[in-house]
C-alpha cells in the first residue's frame, strides 16, 4: 500500500520519482512530496486455497433426502391420529357437560327447562307388555304379550304401527316440562290398577331413548341457528334414561314381621337408581360410534306421576295411554 504525505501543495507534474527527494515541475518549479510505502499481507487463513475447496456430493445429498422423507412419513403417519384423539377428547368433554345437565334435571324432577326443546330431537320410549307370576295365577316370565314403540318430537307424536297410530291427545316436545317428564318414565311399571285378576298380573318394561344435540361446545350451531346446513353437521349423541326403584325384594307372604315389610317397602318406594348411557357420535343413518359412557347415581324420594289413571288404558290401540309424566321429588318421601 502506497500513502501519499504531501508537504506542500504545487499544481502541475512533478519530473522525477524518489522516496523522499524533490523533484521539478513541468514549469521548473520545486515541490516535495514524501512517500511512505507499507507493506500489506494477507493472513494465511484468508489465502486463497484454490484446488483444495469441498461442496456436497449428489450420494449425500440423496442420504439427505432420504433421511427427510422418512421424517416426512413418520410426522404424516401420526398427524391424523392426534387430530382424531384431540376429536374424541372434545366429544368426551362435551358428553360430560350434557351429562351433569341431565343427571340434574332427572334426579331433581326440574319442570322449567324449556331449553331443551332446542336440543332434544326425539324421544323413543319402546314399550314391552309382560305376564308376570303372582300368587293367583302363576306361570314364569315370558315373552311379551304385545310391544309398541311411541315416538316424540318437536312437531308430532306418535306410535309405530301399521299405520302408525296418533298419540291420545298428542304430545309434541314444546316445552321442558314434557321432556323431563318422559326421560323420568321408570324402567319397570307394574299394573296395580283393579282386583288382583289376570289384568293386575301384568308388568311394563320401558326402554327411554333421547336423542339430543350437544348443549355445550361451540356456538355456531346453538340456538337461534336455524340453518338446516349448519345444524346437520352439529354434534349429536344418544342417551338412555334406566330409572328402577330400589331393587330389595321381599316376599309378602313369607315369615315377617311387619316391621321389615315396612322397611322394605319404604326402601322400593322412596330409593331410586339412576342410569345415564351415552353412545356418540350420532351417523346419519342412526347408528353411534364408539364412543360410550354410563353414569349412575342413586335417587332419593318419591316417583310423582302428576296425571293421575291407568298409564296404558287401550290395549286395542297397542298401549296407547293419555299424558302421564313422572318426576322426581328428593324432598318428599312416601311411607
Amino acid at each position: 500500500m502506497i500513502v501519499h504525505s504531501p508537504q506542500s501543495t504545487v499544481h502541475g507534474q512533478t519530473e522525477g520519482r524518489g522516496s523522499g527527494g524533490e523533484g521539478r515541475t513541468k514549469h521548473g518549479l520545486r515541490s516535495r512530496f514524501t512517500f511512505h510505502v507499507s507493506r500489506f499481507t494477507l493472513p494465511r487463513s484468508y489465502a486463497p486455497t484454490l484446488g483444495r475447496s469441498h461442496g456436497f456430493t449428489l450420494i449425500e445429498i440423496a442420504l439427505s433426502l432420504a433421511v427427510i422423507a422418512f421424517a416426512l412419513v413418520a410426522i404424516i403417519g401420526v398427524l391424523p391420529t392426534g387430530m382424531q384423539v384431540q376429536r374424541d377428547n372434545r366429544e368426551e368433554t362435551i358428553v360430560n357437560q350434557d351429562a351433569a345437565v341431565w343427571l340434574d334435571a332427572i334426579r331433581n324432577g326440574q319442570q322449567g327447562l324449556d331449553d331443551l326443546t332446542n336440543y332434544v330431537d326425539a324421544i323413543q320410549i319402546d314399550t314391552s307388555a309382560y305376564r308376570v307370576p303372582n300368587p293367583y295365577y302363576g306361570g314364569p316370565l315370558g315373552n311379551p304379550i304385545r310391544a309398541w314403540t311411541s315416538i316424540y318430537s318437536y312437531t308430532n307424536s306418535f306410535i309405530t304401527g301399521n299405520p302408525p297410530l296418533p298419540v291420545a291427545p298428542p304430545y309434541p316436545l314444546i316445552n321442558g316440562y314434557r321432556i323431563v317428564g318422559l326421560l323420568s318414565t321408570p324402567k319397570y311399571v307394574p299394573q296395580t290398577s283393579g282386583s288382583p285378576t289376570e289384568q293386575s298380573s301384568l308388568l311394563y318394561s320401558n326402554h327411554v331413548v333421547a336423542f339430543v344435540r350437544a348443549m355445550s361446545g361451540g356456538a355456531s350451531d346453538k340456538a337461534p341457528q336455524t340453518s338446516s346446513d349448519v345444524l346437520d353437521l352439529s354434534f349429536r349423541y344418544r342417551m338412555v334414561v334406566e330409572l328402577n326403584t330400589n331393587t330389595v325384594c321381599y316376599d309378602p307372604y313369607a315369615a315377617a314381621t311387619n316391621s321389615a315389610r315396612h322397611v322394605t317397602g319404604i326402601l322400593q318406594t322412596n330409593l331410586h337408581d339412576l342410569r345415564l348411557i351415552f353412545r356418540w357420535p350420532l351417523l346419519a343413518n342412526g347408528d353411534t360410534g364408539n364412543g360410550r359412557m354410563v353414569l349412575r347415581s342413586m335417587v332419593g324420594g318419591w316417583l310423582y306421576k302428576p296425571v293421575q289413571g291407568a298409564p296404558y288404558d287401550n290395549a286395542s290401540q297397542f298401549g296407547a295411554w293419555s299424558d302421564t309424566l313422572y318426576f322426581m321429588q328428593p324432598r318428599n318421601y312416601r311411607q
